[in-house]
């Protein structure tokens, strides 16, 4: 899984802070390879309707991946789906 997020373009984050120690090892891992594979130059998108939480993921993303664009959603997950996940089309993830 680590080589393909290496590689990776766009990413969702639903409900995650990074808290642990794993997810944490996991952001470290990344920032240790971002200037020589396309993480160092990824899109994420975050989503976490607790404010705190979603301020913590959007800050540990982004001290790891400086070069990154972090987008962020207060929405709980069924409701953006609802709405039809329009930040993907913003972020360039869909075609218009």
């Amino acid at each position: 899984m680590f080589n393909f997020m290496t590689w990776g373009q766009f990413f969702i984050v639903i409900g995650m802070s990074f808290e642990c120690e794993m997810d944490r090892f996991l952001l470290a891992s990344l920032k240790r390879v971002e200037d020589n594979l396309p993480i160092g130059n990824s899109i994420w998108l975050v989503l976490n309707p607790d404010k705190e939480a979603l301020d913590k993921s959007t800050y540990r993303i982004q001290s790891a991946l400086p070069r990154s664009k972090v987008y962020i959603t207060d929405k709980k997950l069924e409701e953006w789906i609802d709405e039809g996940m329009d930040a993907l089309r913003d972020i360039g993830a869909f075609a218009d």
